[in-house]
């Protein structure tokens, strides 16, 4: 009876071939945008000093701050800041 059934299908099953459908796609001739904008590293230790980049820098007032950050930012006018904090080192007994 499954045979039967199963050569039923296989008869009146009608195949309809799909047409594909020609796409034209945009190509883009744009260059590549840089991954990653120019960044200031600021450490913070946890004796509260601060190192810009790799420099350990030393400032008593905010304005003494910003201009340590300007200085390391140089001719890059909107500069991305990223502030870590970094733990107390563990001593050894």
């Amino acid at each position: 009876m499954l045979l039967v059934i199963v050569i039923f299908l296989a008869v009146t099953t009608t195949y309809s071939k799909y047409s594909e459908l020609q796409i034209n796609l945009p190509t883009a001739d744009a260059t590549k945008a840089n991954d990653r904008p120019e960044q200031i590293n600021v450490a913070v230790t946890a004796s509260g000093s601060y190192v810009v980049g790799r420099t350990p820098i030393r400032f008593t007032t905010p304005e003494g701050f910003s201009t340590e950050l300007k200085r390391a930012a140089g001719s890059n006018a909107d500069p991305m800041i990223v502030i870590n904090a970094m733990p107390r080192r563990r001593t050894s007994r």
